[in-house]
């Protein structure tokens, strides 16, 4: 057979063979395919969606707890600020020999009832670490102040003189704290100018007197007999310098229970606040008179006697 013929130079090219039918159902398939979306994608683009509403809702929830703990904090911080704390970092810088006198004394719970003021902070801003060291300063501050009280043979004086003073005013006590004496300035007032001059702020000063005042009519013969006997006072505070010194290392605990951390701060600041006022007001004869020292001395008592009542 000869070779097929060739188009001329310039002729139009032959048509191309027609496709089958199947290749044109083929061909119409893949194209009708390209125009489809893929199964799934809007329930893709759906949960996405959805997803960035909850963030931008968490969000929004997050920075509503951040500007609740803000209030917090500044509240307290501005508190703080108009009592004055000191910024001492540790009643251990202070030399072991200074005299335990009021001021000492009231700079030492001064601290401590900064210590707690900072715990509540920090719980409130979730901080458990800060809240847990603050909690085992202020235990350490407490174990320092009363070894020390619990070994000074001038305060085992105070204690002496005021078992006489109470024995001679006895029956005058009970009129005398409850303003019935007919005394010219109220006893409650004395005691807070007293509290103040020994270095603690107002609001504390108010804070320990109230406190103490409520621990006396709670149980006024417990207290008179505390005072009275002061081998029963020393024991009390033993009390409480043992438990202060050897359980700083477990306070940690408990943090988040709000009942468990008021009742470790009446324990670490009763017995010191009612110590306080005994000390303060033993040499506060010329402003309170006989009577008035008595009576400041069953005060302090009823305190130290909350505190110890905490650890039952």
């Amino acid at each position: 057979m000869g070779s097929p013929e060739r188009p001329p130079p310039g002729s139009a090219p032959q048509p191309s063979a027609p496709r089958s039918g199947a290749s044109a159902q083929a061909g119409e398939a893949a194209a009708a395919g390209g125009g489809k979306t893929e199964p799934g994608a809007g329930e893709a683009s759906s949960d996405l969606t959805e997803l960035r509403s909850r963030v931008v809702a968490l969000e929004i929830e997050h920075a509503r707890l951040l500007a609740g703990y803000v209030e917090v904090m500044e509240s307290d911080i501005t508190r703080l600020r108009s009592i004055n704390m000191p910024t001492v970092s540790g009643l251990e810088a202070e030399p072991r020999s200074e005299p335990l006198t009021p001021s000492y004394l009231g700079r030492a719970l001064t601290a401590i009832e900064n210590d707690l003021a900072n715990m509540e902070i920090s719980i409130a801003i979730g901080d458990e670490a800060a809240a847990r060291r603050s909690k085992v300063m202020a235990a350490k501050r407490s174990c320092l102040v009363l070894e020390r009280l619990c070994d000074d043979d001038d305060f085992n004086q105070v204690l002496l003189t005021m078992q006489t003073s109470v024995a001679q005013q006895e029956s005058l006590i009970v009129s005398h704290i409850s303003g019935t004496a007919g005394e010219q300035a109220p006893f409650r007032e004395l005691e807070i100018q007293l509290l103040e001059l020994a270095g603690l702020p107002e609001i504390l000063a108010i804070k320990h007197v109230d406190n103490a005042l409520a621990a006396y009519w709670t149980d006024p013969a417990s207290s008179l007999s505390r005072m009275q006997n002061p081998m029963i006072f020393m024991r009390d505070l033993r009390r409480l310098r043992d438990v202060s010194c050897q359980t700083a290392d477990l306070l940690s605990q408990g943090l988040r229970q709000e009942q468990s951390r008021q009742r470790w701060g009446k324990l670490l600041t009763y017995g010191l606040g009612g110590t306080l006022i005994v000390i303060a007001n033993s040499i506060g004869t010329a402003l309170l008179g006989p009577v008035g020292v008595a009576a400041s001395g069953a005060l302090g008592s009823a305190a130290v006697g909350a505190a110890v009542s905490f650890l039952s």
